[in-house]
């Protein structure tokens, strides 16, 4: 919103009220579209920040500073939003596979509530979380899966006992357990 320079030291003088009102008017009229535009560009801000929630996608500040000081209650959602999106960050840092992001992934939306109102954001931000850390590095270099060692039984006859055992191999060396142990 811009007046012109000349537009108060205009070389005509004001000669009656008519003249008064119509420079109020014209005011007027460039204030109310000053505010239009502001009206329009917060719609249009509105508008991309809805989108982003919808698809799951992060926030900026800025546009959470938008939110916070033009629409509280939905500042309110997307703090909530974040707060789930950070859980889930965290979380999918301390996986040792990939099948352990999925778990992660699932668990994450498991615990949301039906009851919620902010439900399919929230399942859209865990989901986008999740395909945002499959982009990276670390996601690629986890295992399909968690490598324990796995136990390897076998039957064996101990000499000690004389019975037959069982034995779980771990770690190379036998460990004894005789049958009424196993249960």
């Amino acid at each position: 919103m811009e007046i012109p320079n000349n537009y108060f030291h205009n070389e005509k003088k004001i000669d009656s009220i008519a003249d008064l009102k119509a420079i109020g008017k014209s005011i007027i009229k460039l204030l109310e579209e000053a505010d239009d535009n502001t009206e329009e560009k917060k719609k249009k801000m509105l508008e991309k920040i809805r989108h982003k929630l919808e698809s799951g996608k992060k926030l900026t500040a800025e546009e959470m500073q938008f939110l916070q000081k033009n629409y509280p209650e939905l500042y309110v959602k997307a703090k909530k939003i974040e707060i789930k999106r950070k859980t889930v960050e965290e979380k999918l840092k301390h996986c040792k596979s990939k099948k352990e992001v999925q778990e992660v992934m699932d668990q994450e939306i498991g615990i949301i509530s039906d009851k919620d109102p902010d439900k399919v954001y929230l399942i859209k931000a865990v989901e986008e979380a999740v395909k945002e850390f499959k982009n990276t590095s670390d996601y690629k270099k986890l295992p399909e899966k968690n490598e324990d060692k796995k136990e390897k039984s076998q039957t064996r006859y101990s000499i000690k006992t004389g019975e037959y055992q069982m034995a779980w191999e771990k770690e190379e060396h036998l460990t004894e357990m005789p049958w009424e142990a196993q249960a």
